[in-house]
């Protein structure tokens, strides 16, 4: 009789590495991963805004801002860059226009002039002095490029699988699963119909 230990160690040098295959990521769960996931991009990709405010240069300080237009979240990071003296509506995760430094939040401002339908602000005031990077989430603050998400051998659950469609990974190098058959030998066992006896399973 030799022990489990033993038993696992000769099983295993006799079993074969398995192969490899590349899966389309939404059919990846529940795999193991055959290589490590690197970042191709940074997250966030670009500065965002942590809340709902205006994005503005911190360097003009409180006062009054003319406001330029909006960025909401979702949409392109390409957009009129913000010079002194104005402001841009920004929503939380949105991008950060080009020339802001900070983001005022929106319960440090008052609107001092709207447009006629009363629903869109064209002059605000900034309450607060704010400070550079203020409220700003820096590009790949979270993720770098190239930065190493999953390891080789990691079994792909609920989180990793967010994960890979966080970095946009559309496809994965994983180990094809293996095929297992239970071969039961012996005189213990009895088929079926057969009478069970004190002395069989």
């Amino acid at each position: 009789m030799i022990s489990v230990s033993q038993a696992v160690e000769t099983v295993l040098s006799q079993a074969e590495q398995c192969m490899t295959e590349n899966l389309s990521t939404k059919n990846a769960l529940g795999f193991v991963l055959a290589e490590d996931i690197h970042a191709k991009d940074p997250l966030p990709p670009f500065p965002a805004s942590i809340k709902d405010g205006y994005a503005v240069l911190a360097a003009d300080g409180a006062g009054l801002r003319a406001v330029m237009g909006d960025s909401t979240a979702g949409c392109s990071p390409e957009m009129k860059a913000v010079t002194s003296g104005v402001c841009m509506r920004v929503s939380t995760g949105a991008p950060v226009p080009p020339g802001a430094d900070a983001v005022v939040q929106v319960e440090d401002t008052e609107v001092t002039i709207e447009a006629e339908d009363g629903c869109t602000e064209l002059e605000i005031k900034i309450l607060k002095t704010p400070h550079t990077g203020q409220d700003i989430r820096p590009l790949g603050c979270d993720i770098r490029v190239g930065e190493k998400i999953l390891s080789q051998g990691t079994l792909l659950g609920p989180s990793e699988m967010g994960l890979l469609a966080t970095v946009g990974v559309t496809n994965v190098l994983v180990v094809r699963k293996p095929v297992v058959a239970v071969l039961s030998t012996g005189i213990i066992f009895c088929f079926q119909f057969e009478m069970l006896l004190s002395h069989l399973l």
